[in-house]
């Protein structure tokens, strides 16, 4: 994958001579930043941005299929992102303010719907939602969660 300036995320085979994308999405308002691919539900990627969302994407078609969108994330721009091993749907937010926040991916309706399936026949149970928001890092004072999806105190 490619992670484009203009928010833009493109798909490439490396053993293509002719260089063109599979696939070319406008994935964010501002320039993508991060990725993350999951190791145990197969197609599922989170895009961040500098627009500061996390985007959660379904591959498994072989085109990009959006499945729900995290607001703000009280993180600023998002600079890293990664899945946790042991819980397939939590993925930990490393953003510009120097904050860590650990979000719960199966609090966005679309992800519970989408992948529910799919994670029942991997055998993954998804949690109950979780009250509260878990952050290592200085606190964030001009970003607001908009409600959709937690994040762990």
């Amino acid at each position: 994958e490619y992670m484009g300036e203009d928010g833009s995320l493109s798909a490439f085979d490396a053993r293509s001579a002719s260089g063109a994308p599979l696939w070319r999405v406008a994935a964010h308002e501002a320039e993508v930043s991060a990725l993350a691919v999951s190791a145990a539900v197969p197609g599922l990627v989170v895009t961040g941005s500098h627009d500061k969302t996390l985007k959660v994407w379904d591959l498994s078609a072989g085109e990009p299929q959006l499945i729900a969108t995290a607001g703000r994330l009280q993180t600023g721009p998002v600079f890293a992102l990664t899945f946790c091993p042991d819980s397939p749907f939590l993925v930990a937010v490393g953003g510009a303010k120097g904050v860590l926040r650990i979000y719960d991916l199966t609090s966005l309706d679309g992800v519970r719907e989408h992948f529910g399936p799919r994670a029942t026949e991997l055998g993954v149970v998804f949690p109950s939602v979780p009250e509260g928001i878990m952050s290592r890092g200085a606190p964030d004072s001009d970003d607001e969660d908009d409600g959709e999806g937690r994040q762990y105190m």
